[in-house]
């Protein structure tokens, strides 16, 4: 299912507008472009926030950022919890930090107004093996469109304002907000009530479902935006949104203790792929599946160069990113596995 030389001469240079191209803007790219873990505090009412969880209210917090040099830039924001299922599940749900009116002003938080924080969860060490494999899995979608949220590594301290409950270490990561990779990429967020496969890109569609399927991820759905945001392109020659995924712990390559696939689908193992994109044609195919095969060196690259990564997680990962490109390589395969469960 190889293109021909000019063929695919010729569609790396549609790529930029088939997948979604975008320049850097300098509000977020100093944030999320430098890979060194950021060093972060945050102290807030601890007992407070777990008994508001569920609220969709913000409560107040303090955030210290440290330097490499050993400086410090403290100040105060609002938090609130993540999350319907962590919520309920989490002995520390993922945050969303707002800096609004905060007066927190380092230079690399500049322009930025909100940021998610996939936190670990559980205290259990493996949890914290799942942030890093699904901060890898951002990683490993970002090679494939700049229509994607930008990841970073925080090395997180959570203190108790209230002094109740000891300092707790770890590291988290910390997702670019929507309107931050709008601007980053000259586009802006769509929020439509309904939503069909119809009224989005589809190349840029199938591209998703690919590599969700890819990830083993079905915790997904177009109808309601699951786990699924809309960029439409300030050029409005491009008629259709582009999707832009996120959320990965429930995917095969997290492989999450707590990760099980929806009902419905027939299967009872998220590391169980089953493909829930649209059906596509044989040349549809050829041009995603190209993609995925200029990307597949830098994606195996990418894990065995991971300094976070233990050896265990690298191996199955590899294997599991193995086992999907022998699919796409087999048409037969690719029928079967693929085809045979896309919709419409």
């Amino acid at each position: 299912m190889r293109l021909n030389f000019l063929f695919l001469y010729t569609l790396c240079l549609l790529i930029p507008q088939v997948w979604g191209q975008g320049t850097e803007d300098t509000a977020t790219s100093d944030l999320f472009r430098n890979e060194v873990p950021l060093r972060i505090q945050l102290d807030f009412d601890q007992k407070k926030f777990m008994s508001e969880r569920f609220k969709d209210e913000y409560q107040p917090a303090s955030i210290t950022l440290y330097s490499g040099n050993g400086d410090s830039l403290s100040g105060d924001i609002r938090i609130k919890a993540r999350g319907e299922f962590r919520r309920r599940f989490c002995q520390l749900p993922p945050l969303k930090l707002n800096f609004k009116e905060s007066g927190f002003s380092d230079p690399s938080f500049e322009g930025v107004s909100s940021l998610k924080l996939v936190t670990i969860c559980k205290y259990q060490p493996l949890y914290q093996e799942y942030i890093f494999r699904e901060y890898t899995l951002y990683q490993l979608y970002n090679l494939l469109s700049p229509m994607s949220f930008h990841a970073r590594l925080v090395d997180m301290t959570f203190t108790d304002s209230e002094k109740k409950r000891k300092p707790l270490k770890r590291y988290g990561f910390l997702i670019e907000d929507i309107d931050d990779v709008g601007k980053r990429t000259h586009s802006f967020e769509l929020e439509p009530e309904r939503v069909t496969s119809a009224m989005i890109n589809r190349k840029h569609l199938i591209m998703v479902a690919v590599f969700q399927y890819m990830i083993g991820n079905c915790d997904w759905y177009v109808p309601n935006l699951h786990n699924l945001k809309l960029l439409k392109s300030n050029d409005f020659s491009q008629e259709t949104p582009y999707p832009v995924p996120y959320d990965f712990d429930y995917s095969g390559m997290v492989n999450a203790a707590y990760a099980i696939p929806p009902d419905g689908l027939g299967i009872t193992d998220v590391k169980d792929r089953i493909y829930r994109g649209p059906c596509f044609t044989n040349s549809e195919g050829e041009e995603v599946f190209d993609l995925f095969h200029e990307k597949k060196d830098q994606m195996i690259q990418l894990y065995k160069d991971s300094p976070w990564l233990d050896e265990t997680s690298k191996k199955i990962s590899i294997d599991y990113l193995n086992d999907f490109y022998q699919i796409i390589e087999n048409p037969t395969l690719v029928r079967n596995k693929i085809l045979n469960t896309c919709k419409g």
